[in-house]
């Protein structure tokens, strides 16, 4: 046992294959299910109920499901499309949910992470929120604020458990370290395990980056857990999974995933492994994943990032100095056009104004040689008179 872990066990024997301890109000304190060979934490151990039929937006009843035919084993995480959903509370219309009469459950969600309880489940049909014979399946919240369910066959057909996505969902702030999952006898059905906590003030789920400088944008991968940070490991790393700590930590898009070699490399835990996202997740926590804790690596496996790092808080300011500087430019262009045709509208006026005096001069030389306009007034007259007898220069002697 590692320094700093404190292993407090609660054992008790399992006749009937139960899961964990049960009080009057159906809460399961352990947040372990045991009921099989070996006690798993559900959260870390599910099967992905992804069917798109299963929305509480679809109301096309051509084809009817029925879940009794379903062989259900273990827990299901629900999805619809890549958003993560849950059963709903409320009491739902007929035809619903790609069957004739919708599951949902009577109580309202748990809101402590790590603790599995039970709900009841009915079924929506001629009127009846409650039509036929309900029954009970587990439910457990889970750190990143997901829900997970063992769910059970219904009485009859055609019921079908609902989706529903949404959900006012606020963080719930940890304050205690959440349980790493263990290996067990099957008796062994209460196991907590607390870790001693890191001097942090992050959450679970956070990530960060970490390097040899201050860029806080580029680094090996961590994530936060059970009070401490921990690598993940490379297997199944991908340009999503990368994409995603881009987007959980505010730094734009993904530049590149360096090498293993470009960092220095973890010492302490490993919490991932096996992780895959479909892109559109807001933080890795949650993308599907071996289990906290579960994993197979070594810290040469430790995947990084290299994001583009244009923090949002800068993003504005940085837009402005941009649009305002191709403000200048453009009045720039602008004057420097502006002057070159005021130049170019001078210079032809010039041009204009000394080929009309040269005109002027070359008709009065033509017409009025200098030899016969000595002491004679120059007088100018229309050129453009009819009178054919009229001469463009007239001599007046002066006597």
């Amino acid at each position: 046992m590692k320094v700093g872990h404190t292993l407090s066990c609660f054992i008790f024997l399992s006749l009937h294959g139960t899961i964990g301890l049960a009080n009057a109000e159906g809460s399961i304190h352990t947040g372990m299910d045991c009921s099989n060979a070996q006690c798993v934490d559900p959260c870390h151990s599910y099967t992905v109920l992804n069917d798109d039929w299963r929305s509480t937006n679809n109301t096309d009843i051509q084809v009817l499901h029925c879940d009794k035919n379903i062989d259900w084993q273990g827990w299901y995480r629900l999805f619809v499309g890549e958003s993560s959903a849950h059963i709903p509370e409320r009491c739902l219309d007929p035809n619903r949910c790609g069957t004739h009469a919708p599951l949902w459950i009577t109580q309202p969600h748990p809101t402590q992470s790590g603790e599995i309880v039970t709900r009841t489940v009915c079924s929506s049909w001629e009127g009846n929120c409650c039509k036929f014979e309900s029954h009970t399946i587990h439910v457990k919240r889970c750190y990143g604020n997901y829900y997970v369910y063992k769910l059970v066959k219904p009485a009859t057909c055609e019921l079908a458990y609902c989706a529903e996505m949404n959900m006012t969902d606020p963080r719930v702030p940890v304050t205690t370290p959440a349980p790493t999952p263990q290996t067990s006898s099957p008796t062994q059905v209460h196991i907590t395990v607390t870790t001693a906590v890191d001097n942090s003030t992050a959450v679970e789920g956070e990530v960060r980056l970490v390097n040899r400088g201050n860029d806080s944008c580029s680094g090996r991968v961590e994530i936060f857990h059970g009070g401490q940070w921990g690598a993940v490991c490379d297997d199944a790393w991908s340009l999503g999974e990368a994409q995603v700590v881009c987007r959980q930590l505010g730094c734009g898009r993904l530049l590149s995933i360096p090498t293993n070699e470009q960092f220095e490399q973890d010492t302490g835990h490993i919490w991932l492994d096996n992780v895959t996202c479909s892109g559109n997740e807001s933080q890795l926590s949650e993308c599907h994943h071996s289990g906290f804790g579960s994993h197979n690596c070594s810290h040469h496996e430790d995947v990084g990032v290299i994001c583009e790092g244009s923090h949002p808080d800068f993003s504005l300011p940085l837009v402005v100095v941009i649009v305002v500087m191709v403000v200048l430019m453009l009045l720039s262009v602008l004057m420097l056009i502006y002057k070159r045709r005021t130049e170019s509208s001078v210079d032809l006026d010039r041009r204009r104004n000394s080929d009309h005096n040269q005109t002027e001069i070359a008709l009065y030389e033509n017409f009025c040689p200098v030899s016969r306009c000595e002491d004679s007034i120059y007088q100018s007259l229309d050129p453009a008179s009819s009178d054919q007898d009229q001469t463009y220069c007239s001599l007046t002697h002066s006597k």
